[in-house]
C-alpha cells in the first residue's frame, strides 16, 4: 500500500516534471496551462491518482536602459543630455 506520504511526495515531483518538459519543450509566448489527471496502479491492488493544474506565465525580463548603459560603462553613470533623472 502506498503510503501517504509518499503518495504526496510522488504527485509533487510527477506534477513538477511534467510542468518543467512542457515550459522548456514547448513554445509559447505568455502563458502555458498543464492539466490533466494521471491514474497509477500498484501491484494491481493500489491506485493513487495525480491531478494536474499548473499556470506558468513565460518570465519576461524588464530593464531599466539606463541601469543597463551603466552597467556596461557606456554613459559612465551620466545623463544622456537633453535628458533628465
Amino acid at each position: 500500500m502506498v503510503l501517504l506520504e509518499d503518495g504526496e511526495r510522488i504527485k509533487h515531483l510527477l506534477a513538477e516534471a511534467i510542468s518543467v518538459l512542457c515550459k522548456n519543450g514547448l513554445d509559447f509566448r505568455s502563458e502555458l496551462t498543464v492539466e490533466g489527471l494521471l491514474g497509477i496502479t500498484l501491484d494491481n491492488s493500489d491506485i493513487f491518482l495525480v491531478n494536474i493544474h499548473e499556470t506558468i506565465n513565460k518570465e519576461v525580463r524588464v530593464c531599466n536602459i539606463r541601469e543597463a548603459v551603466n552597467k556596461e560603462g557606456g554613459a559612465g553613470g551620466r545623463t544622456p543630455q537633453g535628458s533628465t533623472r
